[in-house]
């Protein structure tokens, strides 16, 4: 009898420790009951002058772009009495917004996009433009985070209305405004926008000059970081500056985490790095193309490096002219163009790799070329280039391929591993700027131990909470 009791008891001791283990899923929060509660942190930040409350909010956006229905906005907006008179404008503004639009309290947010629907387009244009003017003169280490992503929307407003250029002189203000008060986020976030202007409008000077002569803050989080070294990267292989492109695609990159938030950058970055590599006469990994994000979106661009590879100029054209559509919609047809070279210079590769010597009759129909001068003559480039390692016999009308050297007897395993101690001397020192610090390290220290305690654990709990929720959604289309 003792040996049932306690078996039982153990029994019971082990279920208990296995409950206490397990803990339960956190419950998804209504659209309503997620907006109050980033209204709370908001308030929250205001009183602490804490932004990570803010960062937070600005987390939850995604979910409640894609869920909130204009009642739970209206009820929620109805609790709110700002004090400042701006925001009162603001509040005036976004409830007289609500009311313009005919629409049941009761409806929920329909499946499809709402931004291909012209009319919800034109409204939200109407609306950014007497957003712009209300939060004029607006800044403060709360709201600046706030300010950075209303002007986001805004510019994506204007550019779905095709009026792109009419808000480039407010951005162009807007940049010097927020530099001038060391406002980081509106800074990086502005900076972004106006290459992203000019781009758009093939103004590849101006976004040139901009780039050059502008200085990126080292405070702006890593959403911002990685859009601005993708544009600086494609101004850069515009420039015909293909190593320096190279580095700052790859690095904006690495810098985005691999899912479903910021597919659409990664798709945008991956084809320009696949044409810069292919440009820099590489061929790219094939485990690039099989990447989950990644498939579907590359496949014009797998079928131009196969091409590439093998240097078949009429095969090239051939997938040139199938995914010209693509390559325009992805504003890369132009680069790829510059690709007709690469594709000559690797079937000369090919040649030499494959015949010890070869005349420039048979360089000419291989290569699909019109004339055996015009194949010396980009044989001979090939030769002072570096492609090749051969010399070519002018009396009997012939190149003849030198004997491969040990790629170990060359500079080139030094500059790969240099390249790479550069890189982890680079991350390592990106670690260390991102550290975070307290923000209040030299102002008054809390009431007393334990509200301090209290405070700690509050922000640990609201971290936990929030730490599935990805703040890279604004990547989706760069």
């Amino acid at each position: 009898m003792a040996k049932d009791e306690t078996s039982a008891t153990k029994t019971d001791a082990t279920n208990t420790g296995n409950a206490a283990e397990s803990k339960p899923e956190p419950k998804l929060l209504s659209p309503q009951e997620e907006l109050e509660r980033g209204l709370n942190f908001i308030s929250m930040a205001s009183r602490t002058k804490e932004i990570s409350y803010v960062q937070r909010t600005m987390r939850a956006l995604p979910y409640l772009r894609r869920n909130i229905t204009l009642k739970a906005l209206s009820n929620s907006l109805s609790s709110i009495r700002p004090k400042d008179s701006q925001y009162s404008q603001l509040k005036t503004l976004l409830e007289k917004h609500l009311e313009s639009n005919s629409i049941q309290d009761e409806m929920e947010v329909e499946e499809s996009d709402p931004l291909k629907s012209p009319e919800p387009i034109k409204n939200g244009l109407a609306f950014s433009e007497d957003v712009i003017i209300t939060l004029k003169g607006i800044t403060g280490p709360v709201t600046d985070l706030m300010l950075a992503r209303i002007y986001y929307y805004c510019s994506l407003f204007y550019e779905l209305n095709g009026k792109l250029a009419d808000i480039r002189p407010t951005l162009l203000s807007l940049l010097t405004f927020s530099t001038i008060k060391h406002d980081y986020e509106t800074q990086a976030n502005v900076l972004n926008l106006l290459l992203r202007n000019y781009l758009h409008h093939k103004l590849y000077d101006q976004a040139q000059k901009l780039s050059n002569r502008s200085t990126f803050p080292e405070q702006a989080s890593n959403a911002q970081l990685a859009r601005y070294m993708y544009y600086v990267g494609f101004i850069k292989v515009l420039r015909l500056d293909y190593t320096e492109a190279h580095k700052y695609v790859e690095d904006s990159i690495r810098k985005v985490p691999a899912d479903d938030h910021t597919a659409g950058f990664q798709q945008a970055a991956m084809k320009l790095l696949v044409v810069i590599e292919l440009l820099l006469g590489q061929i790219p990994k094939r485990s690039i193309f099989r990447q989950k994000y990644l498939r579907s979106a590359l496949e014009p661009y797998f079928n131009l490096t196969q091409t590439v590879r093998v240097g078949e100029l009429s095969q090239f054209q051939k997938v040139v002219e199938k995914y010209k559509a693509n390559f325009e919609q992805d504003n890369l047809y132009n680069l790829i163009l510059r690709l007709h070279h690469n594709v000559i210079r690797a079937g000369i590769r090919s040649i030499s790799q494959a015949y010890s010597a070869i005349s420039f009759k048979d360089i000419s129909i291989k290569l699909d070329l019109n004339s055996e001068e015009d194949a010396q003559y980009i044989v001979a480039k090939a030769i002072r280039d570096g492609v090749i390692d051969a010399t070519i016999n002018y009396e009997g009308n012939y190149i003849q391929t030198n004997e491969n050297l040990d790629i170990y007897s060359t500079s080139q395993p030094q500059e790969m591993f240099d390249q790479r101690i550069q890189f982890c001397l680079k991350l390592y020192s990106d670690s260390v700027k991102a550290m975070r610090y307290p923000e209040n390290e030299n102002s008054e220290a809390l009431a007393s131990a334990a509200e301090a305690r209290e405070h700690e654990a509050k922000l640990a709990k609201d971290i936990i909470e929030d730490e599935a929720v990805d703040d890279m959604d604004d990547l989706d289309s760069p």
